[in-house]
């Protein structure tokens, strides 16, 4: 049995209710796990509703998972191991080095996203998974990580050498058939759990409306807000079903922009009608379809925000207000990472990392920026926790809200397994698998 055993525990007890057609169900005899209950749960997050909605495809994995479970879970952790959670760092290198040990042990880091600089071959990206789930769970009782990566296909296409490239968004937008990307979010998730991953920074649900936007490009479905929503969905579905957290990007919508947020602070002057009837259409549909996790924009839209600027990632009325009230998201939501220009040029970043999780973030993420020293990547990690932690104390974030936040990030945790499956698929048969997907995709796009 796999180290993670009280998160596999509770994975069991909650997937049970829900029936699925995909092949990731608990075997016969996990199903004799149980776990502790706790008869007076210390934490009762208030949660907007959840999605009911049931996507169409051939596959249906559980939309939720039992919070009142996941709250029992989060209150057995201390106030360092919940703003662990909260954190999805990054580390320098194919391996971990004793720095990177030391902190995930002392700081109860519970989620990691890796990068290119990471991933040197497939056989090390397997060691590094595994070594990372093994710590994370020795960190935070049992707890496995959220190990991410940014597997898009296209120009953002984060595998080692030996793995063959992916078509883009750009290309299954104009082929147009859901049936075609539920088939490649399938093939990309099976990769993805060979590798070690369960989480992929995908898909895009931006609308790329604007032609001189520097950042998004090919990595979007298209120009139509309502194809990117189909053709989006279907990927989306087939992620889920390959039992990897699809975590759509960039909300509120990225596509309007004409600056780089790796850079500087991008600004839409979009009005809220068009806002709504494009940018967070694709969004809409997805969170009524059962998204899991979404991604923030550092980018920073007047008619949302107001006439201060500030970034979505930092802003209230766009996290609790937009997504959390109005489409009503019970999700994880993540941050796009605290190392990009947007945030490091104009804000000090535990001030940042305190403004999103009082805006409603549930995980700051920090990985960059590329050429980063391990040093100085865990000295921003460390300083964004202890200065979470230090506002908790001091009052300036409520506990209730760290507690929500923890409640709906073991939830996430929980119903997909994570820390019980990865590295059990067989990186020659997801190759191979990638590699039909991608002939499939090609001779649908030269035929249309």
């Amino acid at each position: 049995m796999r180290r993670s055993t009280l998160a596999l525990a509770v994975f069991v007890v909650l997937g049970l209710a829900a029936s699925t057609a995909c092949s990731n169900g608990p075997s016969s005899d996990e199903i004799g796990l149980v776990i502790r209950r706790v008869t007076s749960p210390s934490v009762t997050p208030t949660m907007v509703a959840t999605p009911t909605a049931t996507p169409s495809g051939t596959c249906s994995l559980p939309l939720e998972s039992d919070l009142a479970d996941a709250a029992e879970l989060a209150s057995q952790l201390t106030l360092e191991q919940k703003v662990g959670q909260m954190m999805m760092i990054g580390v320098v290198g194919p391996s971990l080095d004793s720095l990177s040990r030391n902190a995930i042990r002392d700081y109860h880091f519970g989620n990691v996203a890796l990068l290119g600089r990471n991933l040197e071959s497939i056989d090390a990206a397997r060691t590094l998974t595994v070594e990372l789930q093994e710590m994370a769970s020795e960190a935070n009782n049992g707890i496995g990580m959220l190990i991410a990566a940014d597997l898009e296909g296209g120009t953002v296409w984060r595998v080692p050498p030996g793995v063959p490239s992916f078509p883009s968004a750009a290309v299954l937008g104009a082929i147009g058939s859901p049936e075609i990307a539920e088939e490649a979010g399938g093939a990309v998730g099976n990769l993805a759990l060979a590798l070690g991953m369960n989480t992929d920074l995908a898909p895009v649900l931006d609308v790329n409306d604007n032609p001189a936007n520097p950042v998004i490009g090919s990595r979007s479905y298209g120009i139509d807000p309502d194809s990117v929503a189909v053709i989006g969905g279907a990927f989306i579905r087939g992620l889920r079903c390959s039992g990897v957290v699809p975590v759509a990007k960039h909300f509120p919508g990225h596509g309007s922009t004409s600056g780089d947020p790796h850079e500087l602070l991008p600004v839409v002057d979009d009005s809220i009608g068009q806002i709504r009837a494009v940018e967070l259409e694709p969004f809409r549909l997805a969170i009524e379809s059962g998204l899991p996790a979404v991604m923030t924009a550092h980018v920073y839209y007047p008619a949302l925000s107001g006439p201060a600027p500030m970034p979505a990632t930092l802003s209230p009325e766009v996290i609790s207000g937009i997504l959390r009230e109005e489409l009503r998201f019970g999700g994880v939501v993540l941050s796009d990472d605290f190392g990009m220009g947007a945030i490091t040029q104009n804000f000090g970043i535990v001030d940042a990392a305190i403004r999103a999780v009082s805006a409603g973030v549930d995980i700051i993420v920090i990985a960059g920026p590329w050429d980063v020293t391990q040093e100085d990547l865990l000295d921003r990690e460390v300083t964004i926790h202890r200065g979470i932690v230090q506002a908790v104390e001091d009052g300036r974030i409520s506990r209730e809200v760290v507690d929500a936040a923890v409640a709906r990030i073991l939830s996430l945790k929980l119903a997909f397994g994570v820390g019980s499956k990865e590295g059990q698929e067989e990186p020659e048969l997801a190759i191979r698998e990638i590699e039909r997907v991608a002939r499939l995709i090609s001779d649908a796009n030269a035929a249309r």
